[in-house]
This record gives C-alpha cells, sequence and structure tokens, in this order.
C-alpha cells in the first residue's frame, strides 16, 4: 500500500550555508520545528532546511512560501517572531507589506 504524500499550506525555507549558519539559521530550524509542533501546526507548515540560497550577502535568508516572502539581513530574534507570526496567522497580508 502506498503511503499518501501530504503538502503543507505554508513552508518555511531556512537557509543553512556557511553565512546563514554562522548568524544563526541551524539553530533556528530546531527552534521553528518546536513552535509548529507545540501550537501542532505540523500539518499546516513544515521547515526544510536548504543547504544554500546563494545570495550570502544577505544572510541569514528565510523565504515563508507559498506567498513568496522573503527575510533576510535581520536578527534572530526578528526572524523568529516574524516567521511565527506567519505560521499562526491565516493571512500572511501583514508580511507581505513588509517584503
Amino acid at each position: 500500500m502506498k503511503k499518501k504524500l501530504t503538502t503543507p499550506e505554508k513552508i518555511v525555507l531556512v537557509c543553512v550555508g556557511s553565512k546563514c549558519e554562522d548568524k544563526g539559521n541551524k539553530d533556528l530550524v530546531q527552534d521553528l520545528k518546536k513552535i509548529i509542533k507545540k501550537q501542532h501546526l505540523k500539518e499546516v507548515c513544515e521547515v526544510i532546511k536548504v543547504d544554500c540560497f546563494g545570495k550570502c550577502k544577505y544572510a541569514p535568508i528565510i523565504s515563508i512560501q507559498p506567498n513568496n516572502i522573503w527575510l533576510s539581513d535581520i536578527s534572530q530574534k526578528e526572524i523568529k517572531t516574524k516567521v511565527e507570526n506567519a505560521i499562526l496567522s491565516p493571512n500572511m497580508d501583514s508580511l507581505e507589506s513588509e517584503k
């Protein structure tokens, strides 16, 4: 019997290339996964590590899909807050205006 592939509504792509990792993105992945688990949102959102976006001068970089929101060159605290708000928000209009 084949397993059913489930797809989340939101995906948070976290760059863990060397510059982003140096700025805390590796730890951020675990923090975001804990938030998702605590809020019982595993079916709604998934966090995926990306080796490198190739935009190191903007590190650290996070992308929130499907709304094509990109967060860069901000503190880990700001990233965590914005991503958490995006995950918990039914619509992401407030974050989209900050692109």
